[in-house]
C-alpha cells in the first residue's frame, strides 16, 4: 500500500475515534442545561448517542418532572435524534438535528399538551388542550423560539375549549410560513378566521365566530354582530418569549 493510500486509511481511523468518543462522552459535558432553564437528573448514564434524563423547566414549573429519551437516527442528516419527552401535562415524540450555523430543526414531531395555561399562555377567562403534528421548525433563537424561525408547517387541534367556563367546538389550525410571517388557519363549525404572525412575535387576527347562546351577550360588546347568530371580530397583539 502507498504512503497516500496509508495517509487516507489513517485520516479515517483518526475520524472514527473521534466519532466514536464523542458518541460516548456524557451528555452533560456538552449540554449546559442550567443555562436553557432546565433542572435534570440522572445524566451520568445519558450519552450523546444516547441516554434518558429526568427534566423539569424553571421557567414552567407547572408542566412538572418529564423524561427526555433521545437515540441517534441520523438518515440524511448526521447530527439528528429521534427523541421523546412524557410527563403528566406533556407529551412530545419526533426528530431534533442540530445544525453547525448553531440552528435546531424539529421534524415530524406529534405534540400532545393537556393545557396551555401549562405554559403560561392561557388566562382564568380561556384554556385549551393542544395536539397534532409539527412537520418541519427550525429555531435560530433559544430565547424565543418562534421568533426568527424558519421552515414553520404544522397541523394541529384544539381540543377542551372553555371559554369563560363555556366549552366550544374542536379548531383545526394549519400553520404555514410566507416570508418572515407566519399563517394561521383557524376552522371549526363555530369559528373561522386566519392570524398573521410577524418573526417579532407581533400579530393580526380575523374571522368570524357563532358562539353558543350563553356567550352571544358577551361577544356582542366584543365583536361586529353579522347576523344569523354570528359575529366578525378582529384582534392584534404580541406573543410574549
Amino acid at each position: 500500500m502507498n504512503k497516500l493510500a496509508w495517509s487516507g486509511a489513517g485520516v479515517l481511523l483518526i475520524l472514527f475515534l473521534l466519532v466514536f468518543v464523542l458518541a460516548k462522552m456524557s451528555v452533560s459535558r456538552l449540554v449546559d442545561f442550567n443555562s436553557m432553564g432546565l433542572e435534570v437528573e440522572n445524566t451520568s448514564d445519558a450519552r450523546i448517542h444516547a441516554g434518558t434524563i429526568k427534566v423539569r423547566s424553571k421557567d414552567f414549573p407547572d408542566l412538572g418532572i418529564f423524561d427526555l429519551t433521545w437515540s441517534w437516527c441520523p438518515g440524511f442528516s448526521p447530527l439528528r435524534w429521534c427523541t421523546q419527552l412524557k410527563g403528566n401535562a406533556i407529551s412530545l415524540d419526533g426528530k431534533v438535528g442540530y445544525r453547525l450555523s448553531n440552528e435546531v430543526d424539529i421534524l415530524d414531531m406529534q405534540i400532545d399538551l393537556d393545557s396551555l395555561s401549562k405554559l403560561g399562555m392561557a388566562s382564568m377567562l380561556f384554556d385549551v388542550s393542544l395536539n397534532g403534528e409539527l412537520s418541519s421548525l427550525r429555531i435560530k433563537d433559544f430565547g424565543c423560539p418562534l421568533r426568527n424561525a424558519t421552515n414553520i408547517a404544522a397541523q394541529l387541534q384544539l381540543s377542551n375549549i372553555l371559554m369563560v367556563g363555556q366549552p366550544l367546538q374542536d379548531i383545526d389550525l394549519i400553520v404555514s410560513q410566507d416570508g418572515e410571517n407566519y399563517l394561521v388557519n383557524l376552522m371549526s363549525a363555530q369559528l373561522q378566521g386566519e392570524m398573521v404572525l410577524d418573526s417579532r412575535m407581533n400579530y393580526t387576527a380575523e374571522g368570524e365566530m357563532e358562539p353558543p347562546d350563553a356567550l352571544a351577550g358577551m361577544m356582542a360588546g366584543l365583536a361586529r354582530p353579522i347576523g344569523q347568530g354570528r359575529y366578525a371580530w378582529e384582534i392584534q397583539g404580541q406573543v410574549p418569549c
